[in-house]
């Protein structure tokens, strides 16, 4: 079962009922004043990181050069070649292991998919559920940037998202967050397909009576706002799980007691040197978590290479991957 949390700890003497419904009616409150604002942000093109953008000219000079190289692979006759091995995607496997699991969660398995950008890489859905071979999982998180083009037509993302959810299936449902790519308007459709979006909330996952919380705030690259702070801050008690498109609030959740943060992003670098180096990450802090795994404080954390590609359909040194990762307690 999954229900929101409230921000209070200290609830009246009430019946059960009235405070559900006076939770609901927070929620529903604290959604509204997020669509006005972050679609005012969107119109007017109001992008603001956790820390100042890099200058215009930069991004430009790397879209230049982005650009420039993808015209001279289609012109070499590579292109097919690279983004065919774009999307040849690995699967991850990873335990994380943790004193205060509850017992219950020993062995939960969560899927951890970030960056599929599927209006950039045509082989990228199949590519994904061949490499998952059906394997049975209890959680799936997306941890942003559904999509590539930004209110790029619904299309692109609906139809191979539908397929994922109805291939993965998993136990407990299918939590995801925005990117910097994604608009607030496909908050409404994905949920209308069974996503549970996180936007700025905590949603917590009951089995057995014992609970783990997951907790989804926006985009810290382009849309930061304080509410991304306050919920990672409010967030219940317990064993508790962050999803964030980027790395970048790690010191935020590991401040606020969170046990695990699962991130993306970066790609990897997407084009990076030998060994894995890369080039660029689209990060403007702790730039040090902007691949695999790491630890900040008390906390684990895991930054995916992404599923798919942005800018061009090419990855080099930095492989696309999922990410299936079981939580283990510790005796």
């Amino acid at each position: 079962m999954t229900e929101y949390s409230t921000e209070s700890s200290f609830l009246p003497d009430v019946h059960p009922k009235v405070i559900e419904s006076e939770a609901q009616s927070a929620q529903e409150i604290r959604r509204a004043a997020w669509f006005e604002a972050r679609g005012a942000r969107e119109q007017n093109k109001t992008r603001a990181g956790i820390v100042k953008r890099r200058s215009k000219l930069r991004a430009r000079t790397f879209d230049f050069l982005f650009g420039a190289a993808a015209k001279t692979v289609k012109t070499l006759g590579l292109h097919d070649h690279l983004a065919a091995r774009a999307a040849d995607l690995v699967l991850t496997e990873l335990d994380f292991h943790f004193h205060d699991l509850p017992p219950a969660f020993d062995g939960y398995r969560i899927l951890h998919i970030s960056d599929p950008h599927f209006d950039s890489l045509r082989q990228l859905e199949q590519a994904m559920l061949a490499v998952l071979g059906g394997r049975p999982v209890d959680l799936a998180v997306v941890t942003g940037d559904i999509a590539d083009r930004f209110n790029g037509p619904w299309k692109t993302f609906l139809p191979p998202m539908r397929r994922l959810i109805s291939g993965i299936a998993p136990a407990d449902g299918f939590y995801a967050v925005l990117g910097n790519h994604d608009s607030w308007r496909m908050v409404a459709p994905l949920e209308a397909l069974g996503v549970t979006m996180l936007i700025n909330e905590t949603a917590i996952i009951d089995k057995a009576g014992s609970c783990i919380s997951l907790t989804g705030v926006d985009d810290p690259s382009n849309f930061y706002s304080p509410e991304a702070d306050r919920a990672l801050w409010t967030a219940p008690a317990g064993f508790k799980i962050a999803l964030v498109h980027s790395a970048e609030l790690a010191d935020t959740a590991s401040e606020a007691g969170h046990a695990l943060y699962l991130a993306g992003h970066s790609h990897g670098g997407q084009i990076s040197l030998p060994g894995g180096l890369p080039i660029m990450t689209g990060m403007q802090r702790l730039r040090k978590f902007s691949r695999g795994a790491w630890r900040h404080g008390g906390m684990d954390g895991y930054t995916s290479t992404g599923a798919g590609v942005s800018g061009m359909p090419y990855r080099l040194f930095a492989k696309g991957e999922i990410a299936l990762l079981t939580l283990r307690r510790k005796p």
